[in-house]
């Protein structure tokens, strides 16, 4: 990875993951190839729109939506334990407001999710 990117995740405590697809069936139980391997003791979270899951040697979903049970269900079939996951709260109004505010701040400076670019 250029930019340094595979040193912070090497000297990361804590790493999140993002996971923007509309299907949680694109969530694997394992990956083939990692560029940018965090420490040992690291914690590593996957953050979706259905819950968080901690990643790592033993997997498990720590926190659940409440409209995550196709989360909950693609995490069973991978064997990865998803009993006692704390309820995640929905998005309130003034959340919604807030991202979409980053989102057109992002907009005006020129970002383009589609193309990929950033000109400013």
């Amino acid at each position: 990875m250029a930019g340094g990117a595979a040193d912070v995740a090497a000297a990361a405590r804590e790493l999140v993951l993002l996971h923007g697809a509309r299907d949680p069936r694109r969530i694997v139980r394992a990956v083939e190839h990692v560029t940018a391997a965090p420490a040992p003791d690291a914690m590593v979270r996957l953050h979706t729109r259905w819950g968080v899951v901690r990643l790592g040697a033993a997997p498990r979903l720590e926190e659940v939506a409440t409209d995550g049970e196709v989360l909950r269900a693609h995490l069973t079939a991978l064997g990865v334990p998803v009993d006692g996951a704390a309820p995640r709260p929905p998005v309130t109004a003034a959340e919604r407001a807030a991202a979409v505010g980053v989102l057109r701040r992002a907009a005006v400076r020129g970002y383009s999710v589609a193309k990929g670019t950033d000109r400013g």
